[in-house]
């Protein structure tokens, strides 16, 4: 009866720590900022999002490197709710929160334990970064989303090969594709897993999938509006490989800065005490997380290895794609 209890009780602390982390990661991104002005990059959705009628808007789109996808979503909060900034930024804010739970379930799936599940949960809820772009009228929220779901889905491909899972991983990775451009870089990670694991039914349906990815972007480029990048014409300096190793490490914890006469800020806060506060937690919470990890490897399980490979190079390729792409990129 004791023993019950116990674990009952485990049970209990567990699913409040784990809703407590999913209502700091809400209220982390709807302070402050949510209801504030757009800035120039958010203009520029909020102007290709208002255009009516609907085909028009999705015409009109297809000439941005923002697939219109997103601005669909938005041009429906608009139609219904009207151009109030916190509602046109709800799209964003949803996917942002979504990523939690989506990492909970992909660590489930490599045989983690519920705190671990949850120290990948507390990650995602104070990034800097995530929070930033889960305030923001652009579509970038939505790529960390279904690039998250994209790379769960094939992990559970690969450990679970069923007609079901190749059909779901077939259309998150079409999600992936239209979500934003830059999510064709996790493409050739999903690709080099498959191949290092000798996933071969897999590697096959990463293929075809591409392949009817590349048919599309072909059919746009005939048409003459295909972009891939706000900056394709930059090359890769150093000094651009340390802003994106600076972007991708503790966020962006820079003083708001000004493009066209608009503020574009850089961070989730206009105070940059608070910014660094969130950066440094970040830093810190992420840092302790990985340290310990790191020091246990040899005690992980073959599954559990797998999932980490995976996320190494989910997460190397596309750093990598993107440094040799341009600093903007």
């Amino acid at each position: 009866m004791a023993l019950s209890q116990n674990a009952n009780h485990q049970k209990n602390s567990l699913s409040v720590l784990f809703w407590g982390i999913m209502v700091l990661g809400f209220l982390l991104r709807i302070i402050v900022h949510l209801n504030g002005p757009l800035n120039f990059d958010e203009v520029c959705s909020w102007a290709f999002a208002r255009k009516t009628p609907f085909m028009h808007m999705w015409q009109s789109a297809l000439s941005d490197p923002t697939p219109p996808l997103f601005y669909a979503l938005v041009h429906g909060m608009i139609r219904l709710f009207g151009e109030n900034p916190a509602l046109m930024r709800l799209p964003s804010l949803v996917f942002g929160i979504l990523v939690l739970p989506l990492s909970y379930w992909i660590m489930g799936m490599g045989g983690f334990q519920k705190t671990e599940r949850q120290a990948a949960m507390l990650i995602v809820a104070v990034s800097s970064m995530l929070v930033f772009y889960s305030q923001e009228l652009r579509a970038y929220s939505m790529l960390a989303c279904c690039g998250v779901l994209a790379t769960g889905l094939l992990f559970a491909c690969s450990e679970h090969p069923t007609t079901k899972n190749y059909l779901l991983y077939a259309l998150s990775l079409m999600l992936l594709s239209q979500a934003h451009r830059y999510g064709l870089l996790l493409i050739p990670a999903h690709f080099c897993f498959t191949v290092l694991l000798k996933r071969w039914r897999l590697c096959g349906i990463v293929c075809v999938t591409s392949f009817l990815i590349l048919v599309t972007i072909v059919l746009q480029m005939v048409s003459g509006n295909f972009y891939y990048s706000e900056a394709p014409d930059l090359i890769t300096t150093w000094r651009g490989l340390g802003a994106l190793i600076n972007l991708l490490n503790v966020g962006t914890i820079l003083l708001p800065e000004f493009f066209g006469g608009q503020p574009c800020p850089d961070a989730p806060y206009p105070q940059r005490a608070l910014n660094y506060a969130l950066s440094l937690a970040g830093l810190v919470t992420f840092s302790t997380i990985f340290f310990k990890g790191f020091s246990r490897l040899h005690h992980f399980s073959a599954i559990q290895k797998r999932l980490i490979f995976l996320l190494a190079i989910c997460t190397g390729i596309p750093i990598m794609l993107a440094a040799l792409a341009g600093p903007r990129l």
